[in-house]
């Protein structure tokens, strides 16, 4: 299972319809969740794929309408983009800097460089 982490604030209204219709369509597991940074809130989309097929079907949709590159989280909580290793994802008590919040739990997730 992996997670992708897509950055809506960096699509445009259509092609986030469309990704949406891709995902409910599939039936992939999703949750919108607030990325804060220390200058402004975005909004990133996190999607969850179970299977291989799922996974290579996420890849090619995402090719095909030119979305920006995701971040890739893997079972071991591996955070990658583009092949490059960017830390650990993990929850966080006291984030620094940019971190993700779930206004339905209070959760805070941050990539975490150093552990």
């Amino acid at each position: 299972m992996k997670t992708y982490l897509i950055d809506l604030d960096g699509i445009n209204p259509e092609t986030f319809k469309t990704l949406m219709g891709f995902v409910l369509t599939v039936g992939l597991n999703f949750r919108k969740l607030d990325q804060k940074t220390e200058s402004a809130t975005g909004r990133t989309l996190f999607i969850e794929t179970l299977t291989k097929r799922e996974e290579m079907a996420l890849k090619a949709f995402l090719d095909k309408e030119a979305i920006a590159a995701p971040i890739i989280i893997g079972n071991d909580n591996k955070a990658n983009l583009e092949g490059k290793k960017l830390g650990i994802f993990s929850v966080v008590n006291n984030p620094i800097g940019t971190y993700y919040q779930d206004n339905k739990t209070g959760k805070k997730f941050a990539i975490v460089r150093n552990q």
